[in-house]
């Protein structure tokens, strides 16, 4: 395997010249006003033996010998179409981004934990092999329903530092994918999140459910074809990154051969500290001040200070219903708010609008998101207020229907008609999503995030993980306070048991996609892999602006689009199949259970549009 190995601080001189001269090319040392004699990671080079070729090309899903393409993504495609793939099981269902997440996820499951360890494994395990959207350093957000009918919205919100300097944050954020992003970091919150719903909702320990992470971040993982396609397509940003440009690319420059194994030992000695002596030591002991000592030296903001004040906070989910099931999803300061007034204003029309595809079922799902996304941003309050202030009369149906009454099916509703607020502004950003129901009806909707993808370029010396930049964009700067952000994971109920678990990465367009799923599944009577398959009509930030996005597919076809372009819709962001993927991360990735109660089978679907997975425990 292939993996960079942090110098010990013996070996610091035989790399000052090389990395003072990155810093220097970077202008670090004159922005931050300090010394930046950092570390630069020798590479140990493991070349597997050749008579395990055979067997590593069938793990391989993007090709063996597969190289740096000279093609642009758009030149080639990820998904020819959109396909509906499921699995079932009597036994448990997880449904992650990654194989090698649901894998561990599933190994917990047949173990003897719940759904919550499994959840958790399969965190830990994402931030190993899928560095891009999360791990330690970033933002944990799990919905929790129990067999029981506990539920509880854990919220694992990485936090504004004490110490923040709004001009530093506001020029940094300036400069968007050129930033390096250590002034974006703030204290972060996954592992306090997990932490909290293990000691509350879990069965194993801590200690036990890393132990999959651990194996992988010491043996080796392989990039699958979705993160291998995100290191192609984010290349010149993993190259400002001394850490990630020698964990991702061979000779820091080319992402590494298809049949090599990547590990990352560093963290695996962070995950084996954490197994050994639990959260504290990341938050109050050695681990904090390693963090500390890496951001005075490379001028972030996040102190053992900070890192002390973090707690996860245990919040009330919002419970909402369409055509009679309970819906249950994450408030503030995540987005659970638009799902359910989304639902509520496509709940006014009748089942069978929803049911036949036409231009004005498009629209009326265009719009219920255009809606609900504004009146999120008039009505959010403060993310950081006591629960009982933390619910808003937008999520009434009496306030849908009027809104609903706003659509006209002959032309696009202008910023006048809904009233546009802005709220907040985030920068745009990506997650990853886990579902998990287990066989005693323990069910787990987990959305994380670090911000962007590979987001602050800037790894914890010597632990591993990469830090977030949650700071990206904002505009009050209140020192603890929590960002408001677009995830929103979800559980659907009928009759007191579980119908669907998901929930989706994609930004503002997360909302929109997972409303579509549940009306496809409830109104449309789709299989969950069909309604994840469907096309998809979103409102939100696309890649150039904030509006409508179409997926034409059928049975959304060109003369629809043309019809629907022809209501004022301008210059929407428009998919096409084949997709590049840059194209299909821009329309959300939906991972969902459904529970069917009369078979008493968990069918999982992982959204092709990013290659997830879906698994069933066997036992």
């Amino acid at each position: 395997c292939w993996y960079p190995v942090v110098s010990s601080r013996r070996d610091q001189a035989r790399f000052d010249d090389e990395h003072h001269a990155i810093a220097t090319r970077e202008n670090l040392a004159k922005d931050q006003g300090i010394p930046m004699i950092g570390r630069l990671f020798a590479t140990i080079i493991c070349r597997i033996h050749l008579a395990f070729a055979a067997q590593l090309a069938v793990l391989v899903l993007f090709g063996v010998g597969c190289k740096l393409s000279s093609q642009t993504p758009a030149e080639s495609p990820l998904v020819p179409k959109l396909e509906s793939i499921e699995h079932q099981s009597i036994y448990g269902m997880v449904v992650s981004g990654v194989p090698d997440a649901t894998a561990a996820a599933v190994e917990i499951l047949e173990s003897g934990g719940n759904a919550v360890d499994a959840a958790v494994a399969a965190a830990f395990m994402i931030g190993v092999v899928d560095p891009a959207d999360s791990g330690l350093g970033g933002s944990t957000f799990m919905l929790i329903r129990m067999a029981d009918g506990r539920t509880a919205a854990i919220d694992g919100s990485s936090r504004v530092p004490l110490r923040v300097d709004a001009e530093r944050v506001m020029t940094a954020s300036s400069l968007g994918e050129q930033s390096r992003g250590i002034e974006l970091a703030g204290t972060p919150g996954s592992l306090s999140a997990l932490d909290l719903a293990m000691t509350n909702y879990g069965t194993l320990g801590l200690a036990g459910v890393l132990q999959p992470a651990i194996r992988a971040a010491e043996q080796g993982f392989y990039l699958r074809e979705f993160q291998y396609r995100s290191v192609v397509f984010y290349l010149e940003s993993i190259r400002q990154s001394e850490y990630l440009r020698l964990l991702l690319l061979e000779d820091g420059e080319q992402p590494y051969p298809s049949q090599e194994k990547i590990c990352n030992p560093d963290l695996a000695r962070t995950l084996r500290r954490l197994a050994q002596n639990g959260a504290r030591d990341f938050y109050r002991g050695h681990i904090a001040e390693d963090i500390e000592t890496d951001m005075k030296r490379r001028g972030g903001l996040v102190r053992r200070g900070d890192l002390a004040l973090m707690e996860a906070r245990e919040l009330v989910p919002i419970v909402g219903s369409y055509r009679g099931r309970e819906i249950l999803t994450f408030p503030n300061p995540c987005a659970g708010a638009e799902v359910i007034e989304g639902l509520n204003i496509l709940e006014t029309f009748p089942t069978e609008f929803l049911i036949r595809q036409s231009v004005d079922r498009m629209q009326a799902t265009v719009e219920s998101f255009h809606i609900a996304l504004n009146d999120r941003r008039r009505f959010l309050g403060n993310a950081n207020a006591p629960e009982s202030v933390r619910f808003a009369p937008h999520l009434t149906k009496e306030h849908a229907a009027q809104r609903a009454r706003l659509l006209r099916f002959d032309r696009a509703l202008s910023d006048e008609e809904i009233n546009i607020s802005f709220g907040f502004e985030r920068a745009e950003g990506d997650t990853t999503h886990i579902s998990v129901l287990d066989k005693e009806g323990n069910a787990v909707s987990m959305t994380q995030t670090l911000g962007r993808f590979f987001v602050c370029k800037v790894l914890a010396t010597d632990l591993g993980f990469i830090y977030n930049n949650v700071l990206e964009g904002l505009t009050r700067f209140q020192a603890r306070s929590v960002v408001p952000n677009d995830m929103a994971p979800s559980i659907v109920v009928e009759d007191g048991e579980p119908l669907l678990v998901l929930g989706s990465a994609g930004s503002s367009r997360i909302p929109g996609a997972i409303a579509s799923v549940i009306v496809n599944v409830i109104d449309r009577k789709m299989s969950v892999g069909d309604a994840i398959a469907a096309p998809r009509t979103l409102w939100g930030s696309g890649m150039r602006h904030l509006g409508a996005l179409i997926e034409v597919a059928p049975p959304i076809s060109e003369d629809d689009l043309r019809d629907f372009l022809l209501r004022g819709y301008t210059d929407p962001h428009v998919v096409r199949f084949p997709a590049s993927r840059v194209d299909l991360a821009s329309m959300g990735a939906v991972n969902a259970v459904h529970f069917d109660r009369r078979t008493r089978t968990m069918t999982g679907s992982a959204d092709q549009r990013r290659l997830g997975s879906s698994k069933g425990a066997d036992y």
